[in-house]
């Protein structure tokens, strides 16, 4: 399954970007999805660092590809404070949406990417989850846009 309720983390008080990055994939690791936190990490951050995947409307789309990964899935991270990530609207970020691939699943990357572009386009939805108070508020509303 590409994400469950147990992948959705409320209410996070972190700071940075890279706290937030490492606290998703802390999960990662905790559910067996990983087996290298620190090479996920920098994975990601090294993507990041490429150009920002600060999508606007409060909303960025970080995403990593390694070995470490096992199985595609998408980790849902909401801060109590908004977060600077470089959007493109240069808007903090309060919503994280991360993409972890093995390095082989190139276009299940892509499907899961655009599926999640395709959905922040509408307001209505962006607002939906920007309003959301829980991990179970947030997976009815994904379950029903992402496959």
């Amino acid at each position: 399954m590409l994400f469950s309720e147990d992948q959705i983390l409320m209410d996070l008080t972190v700071t940075t970007k890279e706290e937030l990055i490492r606290q998703l994939v802390l999960q990662a690791a905790a559910s067996g999805k990983v087996t290298n936190v620190e090479e996920v990490i920098a994975s990601v951050l090294k993507r990041e660092a490429m150009s920002s995947t600060g999508f606007g409307k409060g909303i960025a789309i970080p995403h990593g590809q390694t070995e470490a990964v096992l199985e595609p899935s998408l980790w849902v991270g909401k801060t109590r404070t908004r977060i600077e990530w470089n959007s493109l609207d240069g808007e903090p970020v309060q919503i994280v949406f991360l993409i972890l691939v093995p390095a082989t699943a190139q276009s299940e990357h892509l499907n899961i990417l655009a599926q999640l572009a395709r959905k922040l386009m509408h307001d209505e939805f962006v607002e939906s989850i920007h309003s959301t108070t829980s991990a179970k508020e947030m997976m009815d509303i994904l379950s029903q846009s992402i496959q």
